[in-house]
């Protein structure tokens, strides 16, 4: 299914212009026995791949701890 605005001049300009991340919640690996491990174990994977795809940034492994 197609959103509803993908024929808008809005749509249409900003379509694969930026990075996109998609994640499943509908099921946690079989490693992940709680849901707040599946979260970890998102937000630490997260973080490695922003390190390593921009390592000039100011991105501190520390920081998501404080948004729960």
């Amino acid at each position: 299914m197609q959103p509803e605005n993908c024929g808008t001049k809005s749509y249409r300009e900003n379509l694969n212009r930026h990075n996109v991340i998609w994640i499943d919640f509908s099921e946690a690996p079989r490693n992940c026995r709680t849901y707040t491990q599946y979260i970890n174990r998102i937000e630490n994977q997260l973080l490695k791949n922003l390190t390593t795809a921009y390592p000039d940034s100011d991105i501190d492994p520390e920081g998501l701890s404080g948004m729960r």
